[in-house]
């Protein structure tokens, strides 16, 4: 009777080989990116109307409570009971400097709930309700949130240049805009859900 060696790795180890170098012989696969179809500018633009809508009204409420609940100069320091000495010297600047703390904050929200789900999941409020996602050119992946910041700021170019940078879809055979082409994004339409 012929008497096998064990291998001192263990009994399973020339399995493993084998299964590995099959593994490492087989040609890479890249996923190609399911067909998809471009969002047209009209979607786009709108959805552009609807977010800029709703964060003016986000941002609206806050500056109106800064403007009419904060206290005037007086009702600061006699709410201290002018127990501070020269409180009437430094009330404008101390009123000054929590106003701009409370705008910095406000900002900071807003733009975190536009931007979180811009770079998880391609949508904002408004691309969601028109059935449009922002995704990577290449991979059909969400774009992240470095480059939904990078976007957000190219967008704003994008505007400022009296909207030729969304015009410029137009003749881009992958109907990307100024701030797509910097960001290797595209916008697609998605199938909107059927309503019964």
């Amino acid at each position: 009777m012929a008497r096998t060696h064990d291998s001192p790795w263990g009994s399973d180890f020339t399995h493993m080989v084998v299964r590995r170098s099959a593994i490492a012989d087989r040609p890479e696969r890249t996923p190609s990116p399911a067909p998809r179809r471009p969002a047209p500018i009209g979607l786009r633009i709108g959805a552009a109307v609807i977010d800029a809508v709703i964060m003016a009204a986000t941002i609206a409420l806050p500056l109106w409570y800064l403007r009419t609940r904060l206290p005037s100069e007086a009702s600061y320091c006699a709410s201290l009971s002018d127990r501070l000495v020269g409180c009437r010297k430094y009330a404008s600047k101390d009123l000054l400097y929590l106003r701009q703390a409370a705008l910095v904050v406000v900002f900071a929200v807003v733009l975190t709930a536009w931007l979180v789900p811009l770079g998880r999941s391609g949508r904002t409020l408004g691309r969601w309700l028109l059935g449009i996602r922002v995704v990577d050119l290449s991979t059909g992946a969400p774009i992240g949130y470095i480059r939904a910041v990078l976007r957000t700021l190219f967008e704003l170019f994008s505007i400022a240049a009296l909207g030729i940078g969304f015009l410029s879809s137009r003749f881009n055979r992958d109907s990307q805009t100024w701030h797509d082409m910097l960001t290797h994004s595209v916008s697609i339409a998605e199938e909107l859900p059927s309503r019964a």
